[in-house]
């Protein structure tokens, strides 16, 4: 993404915030992958939702950017929710939150 908008960098006046926006979704993204915390897991699942709503928001495509956000804030509550009483269980279940203390069930 970020190769691709150094094209805008050198027409127009490229924002630095884009960039910063990115290196944090990049950061939150690669904590997302390396823990093997289940409650980590889900923190960072939701801390990189925020960025993408930021980069939907402030530079998607004029006309269907605010119902993208809409529809992205929709899939937050719809799916993360579940999510989150799906870690509260196998706490509940395994009374751990770590992936290597799952059982199979």
């Amino acid at each position: 993404m970020l190769l691709v908008s150094l094209s805008y960098f050198f027409r127009y006046s490229f924002p630095f915030s884009f960039v910063r926006v990115c290196l944090v979704l990049l950061l939150v993204v690669s904590l997302f992958f390396s823990t093997d915390n289940m409650l980590l897991f889900y923190l960072f699942f939701e801390a990189s939702l925020f960025p993408t709503l930021l980069l939907i928001i402030k530079w998607g495509y004029q006309p269907e950017r605010l119902q993208a956000s809409l529809y992205f804030i929709m899939y937050t509550v719809c799916a993360s929710l579940p999510l989150l009483f799906a870690i509260i269980y196998f706490f509940h279940a395994s009374s751990s939150l770590y992936l290597v203390c799952f059982s199979p069930l």
